[in-house]
């Protein structure tokens, strides 16, 4: 009888250090994916905030570094032409591609002008997220 009851205990604990293992890979596997920043957060604070030219500067920063991680193109490669050409290619419309671009020019020229507003800034932020959640969706 007591033979009996080591050998299940054994069984148990077995049982248990390999849930416990388990659970250890699983939690060095959750570690090594990239936690999903939204690259918005900042814009979306500086709206908030009333900083007008930083938003800009961070909505067209945005935008560029998520075309550039969606088609992998060094800082170098990236002008317009060259996203135009890697989002054609991954299935993007030319109509989305004008907005992009549209997004982008008027966050430069916004950079460069004292004149904003609110409404501008609601406007521009939501296209952007519309962008971004594109470059993501066809991940």
């Amino acid at each position: 009888m007591a033979t009996f009851l080591i050998i299940r205990e054994s069984k148990r604990d077995a049982l248990l250090k390999a849930e416990k293992a388990k659970q250890l890979a699983e939690l060095e596997k959750a570690k090594n994916i990239p936690e999903m920043i939204d690259p918005l957060n900042e814009s979306r604070y500086l709206m908030q905030a009333g900083d007008f030219s930083k938003f800009y500067a961070s909505v067209n920063r945005a935008i560029w570094k998520s075309v550039s991680d969606k088609l992998q193109l060094p800082a170098s490669d990236l002008n317009k032409l060259n996203i135009a050409t890697g989002l054609r290619s991954i299935g993007w419309s030319d109509e989305d591609i004008i907005q992009l671009k549209n997004v982008l020019n008027e966050c430069e020229m916004k950079l460069y002008t004292p004149e904003y507003n609110t409404n501008d800034m609601q406007r521009v932020l939501s296209a952007a997220e519309k962008i971004v959640l594109s470059l993501k969706r066809n991940a």
